[in-house]
């Protein structure tokens, strides 16, 4: 992602980005496979004030998705599906700097976060008319949105004299909503509707993470983050890394 942040006197920051994902998901014993390729645009802004923080970000992207389903039936191997997905996604976090003692601070935090993807109707092609179970899917919109309650513990220290701002953080998430239903049928074939829920994160996570920033030169900094959520139901990390020229 490429992006730009501006100062706004000397308590808060507004930025805007851009970039561009790839990503790929595959079924086990080969019965089927997900690709997806991702625009993505996003604003964002923080502000202090008296010891607290506060941040907010929205983003938008664009999703093409390509699936792939195996099946035998007939001499069709596959059946394959190309389609544009629209998410939307918002957050809000509030921050207060509870305790300091260098080269400590403790800052206990609040957010709320949702996303929502709007998924079109779509009918799988298996390249042979009317041969096959070709899948046609409604078209539907997955809202997810989240709470979370923690506590960040940042440090800011030296590293081969070169200023490091480093952090580590936990906190409590609560799932608000989690919708992961879908609706479709078999094409040509009578009572063939479906109507199932798709698996959902659990209604309460552990969230983790950790993160720094060195400043290279005066103008030039470097900064990763990595965040990783905990639950009876799974694991999931996201890790991001960040070069920024201040011009």
């Amino acid at each position: 992602m490429a992006g730009a942040e501006y100062r706004v006197g000397g308590a808060a920051t507004i930025g805007a980005a851009m970039g561009a994902l790839q990503g790929r998901s595959v079924l086990s014993a080969g019965a089927g496979k997900a690709e997806t390729s991702e625009t993505v645009g996003m604003v964002y802004g923080t502000a202090r004030a008296q010891g607290f923080v506060f941040g907010g970000a929205v983003s938008y992207g664009m999703l093409d998705i390509e699936t792939r389903r195996a099946i035998s039936v007939l001499g069709v191997d596959a059946a394959t599906a190309d389609y544009t997905a629209h998410a939307w996604s918002g957050r809000l976090e509030a921050s207060y700097e509870a305790g300091r003692a260098a080269p400590l601070s403790v800052d206990p935090f609040v957010a709320l976060q949702a996303t929502a993807v709007k998924l079109p109707g779509f009918q799988e092609s298996n390249g042979a008319a009317g041969t096959g179970p070709a899948l046609t899917a409604d078209d539907r919109t997955a809202v997810t949105s989240t709470t979370d309650l923690g506590v960040r513990l940042r440090a800011s220290f030296e590293a081969d004299g070169r200023p490091v701002q480093g952090y580590v953080s936990a906190a409590w998430r609560h799932y608000l909503r989690r919708d992961a239903s879908f609706t479709g049928s078999f094409a040509g074939l009578a009572g063939s509707d479906i109507e199932t829920s798709a698996a959902r994160p659990a209604t309460d996570a552990a969230i983790i993470g950790i993160g720094f920033g060195m400043a290279l030169t005066p103008a030039v900094s470097l900064g990763a983050q990595l965040d990783s959520e905990f639950s009876d139901q799974g694991t999931a990390f996201a890790g991001t890394a960040r070069l920024g020229d201040r011009f």
